[in-house]
Formats: C-alpha cells, sequence, structure tokens
C-alpha cells in the first residue's frame, strides 16, 4: 500500500486502485451498476497516474472548506485541523475532474459541531453548484443536520434553496429566498429577512467551517443584541400561532450563542439554560451536537463556556 501511495502522491492511489479492482469484478455481470467511493479527508488528493475505472463514482468532499466564500475565490487551504493535504479544494477539484468520468461531490450545509448555532452560507450555494458545473460534476448531495429531530437554523429555507438551485443553478438566490421568507413568515418576514442579511454580512470577513464555536470572531456582543431585537419585531409581527412558533424555533439559534457565550459567573446563567432545554424539548429537538446525547449536551453548556468540553459525551448511534 505504501508503495502505490508514494507513486501516485496520494492515498488515494491505493483506494482506487482496490476500487477499480471492485469495479472489473462484477462488471460483466452488472455493466449497468457503478462502485462508489469517496475522496475524503486522506484521500482527497487525486492520485497521478491510476485514473477510476468507467464503471466507478468519486465523491469529492467539501469537509475542509470554507463556507462563508464561493470556493472558487476562497484563499484558504484547509480550516479543519488535522487535514494532512495540503493542495487546496480547487486543485483536487480540478484534478478530479480530469481523470473521473463520474464525478459526484458531498456538500455541508450546517455546523456540525453546534448544530443551533448560525450557519448562514446561502450567499455560497449558487457559485459553488455553478463552479460543480463548470468541472463536470453529475451529482452533488448536500448534507444538513441528519438528527432525528433537526432544527435550529432555518434548515427549511436551506433545503428550499438548495432544491432550487440542484434543479437549476441560473435561478435569481433572493428571489427564492424571499419567496420562501414571505410564505413561511408573513408579515414578519421583513425583521427575519434582515436578520439573514445581517448574519451573512457578519461571517464575510472570515473563513467559516462546519466546526466553529461560538467564540467565532464574527460573533459579537452587538450582532448578537441586534438579532435579538430583530426577533422580538418578527413576534410581534406574527400573523398566527403557527408563524410565532416557526419564528421562536428560528430563534433558539441566536438564544443557543448567546448562553454558550455567556460567562460562568453569571449567577442566572443555569437558570436560563434550563430554559432553554425546556424550549429545544418543545420544538422536538434531539441534539445540539452531533450525535450526542441531548442533556448531557445541555449539561456541558452549564459548566463550559462557548460550549468547547466536549469530554464524556457518548456518542449517539442510529439509523440514517
Amino acid at each position: 500500500c505504501r508503495a502505490i501511495d508514494e507513486r501516485e502522491e496520494s492515498h488515494a492511489g491505493t483506494m482506487i486502485t482496490f476500487v477499480n479492482k471492485i469495479a472489473e469484478a462484477i462488471e460483466s455481470e452488472y455493466p449497468d451498476k457503478f462502485i462508489h467511493t469517496f475522496a475524503y479527508q486522506y484521500t482527497r488528493k487525486a492520485p497521478k497516474y491510476v485514473k477510476p475505472a468507467k464503471n466507478v463514482i468519486v465523491r469529492l468532499c467539501t469537509i475542509e472548506c470554507c463556507f462563508s466564500h464561493p470556493l472558487e475565490t476562497c484563499n484558504v487551504e484547509a480550516i479543519k485541523k488535522g487535514v494532512e493535504s495540503k493542495t487546496t479544494f480547487m486543485d483536487d477539484l480540478r484534478e478530479w475532474s480530469e481523470i473521473c468520468d463520474n464525478l459526484f461531490i458531498w456538500d455541508y450545509a450546517t455546523n456540525f459541531a453546534n448544530y443551533l448555532m448560525p450557519f448562514p452560507n446561502l450567499h455560497v450555494l449558487q457559485p459553488n453548484l455553478q463552479l460543480y458545473r463548470k468541472y463536470g460534476v453529475k451529482g452533488v448531495m448536500i448534507q444538513g443536520n441528519f438528527s432525528h429531530g433537526g432544527g435550529g437554523v432555518m434548515a427549511e429555507l436551506e433545503a428550499y434553496v438548495q432544491a432550487k438551485l440542484l434543479w437549476n443553478p441560473d435561478i435569481d438566490v433572493k428571489n427564492v429566498i424571499n419567496e420562501f421568507l414571505v410564505g413561511y413568515f408573513g408579515q414578519a418576514s421583513v425583521p427575519i429577512s434582515r436578520y439573514l442579511d445581517m448574519m451573512h454580512e457578519a461571517v464575510r470577513p472570515y473563513h467559516m467551517s462546519i466546526y466553529d464555536m461560538p467564540d467565532a470572531p464574527y460573533f459579537t456582543e452587538e450582532l448578537l443584541s441586534r438579532a435579538e431585537d430583530l426577533f422580538d419585531e418578527a413576534e410581534r409581527l406574527a400573523n398566527d400561532d403557527e408563524v410565532l412558533e416557526r419564528i421562536m424555533n428560528l430563534r433558539l439559534q441566536v438564544t443557543y450563542t448567546i448562553l454558550s457565550r455567556m460567562p460562568l459567573e453569571n449567577s442566572l446563567r443555569e437558570a436560563m439554560i434550563d430554559r432553554f432545554s425546556q424550549e429545544l424539548k418543545r420544538h422536538g429537538i434531539t441534539e445540539l451536537f452531533e450525535r450526542r446525547n441531548l442533556q448531557m449536551s445541555v449539561d456541558k453548556m452549564k459548566t463550559s463556556r462557548y460550549s468547547c468540553d466536549r469530554t464524556g459525551l457518548y456518542r449517539v448511534d442510529y439509523r440514517m
């Protein structure tokens, strides 16, 4: 294995060699079937010589990437710690597109370390999908919060915009967003729209990853205070109880971020987190952190500022 990887200058060398053997073995019996593999973390860099067989799908993953700037123009190499590759995602996309007939993408649309933390990425969805099309990508899967309860970070809007863009990457995204907000929030759509615009502007100067913590530099006390004001206004404008519940669900992301940032010595902190926990359960939310027990996660909020301490949280496994 080491000899192959050294020759190919990538761990994908052994992976593609192995997968090609399987693809060759099943081709005659299953001529219409494909073998699927990943260009993921240590296999992200394309191999130098071996090429995927014609019945092999390679799915390139964006897990290390920045999600506050379009991939084609972002100058960061990787913002997820522990990544071996020093190539940029654009390098890998170009190289895989040159050797792979069936290139797919696994993309991301939430913060997996903090499901309820704001993740303002709507402005990069269109340029990234247009980029994939430019390089001949044949399929895209965008992963969000897959916990049973979902929740918190405007997943409904994300899903709506993503579905529209996957069908047609050239749509007017602003119109699609406005269409959804008016239909979903009614009269309250104006302050909700202002909130979304404000959060997207806040992350533009920074590289946002899918594992950022509540102490991220784009969060400020002024920003979160303004967010609270906008949600107060939205709640006052709610057409009915159903719309009010939608607003309160979305507001949980601001509440989570404020509580996580609150100093531990604040005497009101624990009681506020208890009330927040009740709201989570009322809205059917089952996870704060990816695959981690909800009550244990809430307890960690109480003892760890910025929710940084994840020690002792056991992993929750379930069928997806």
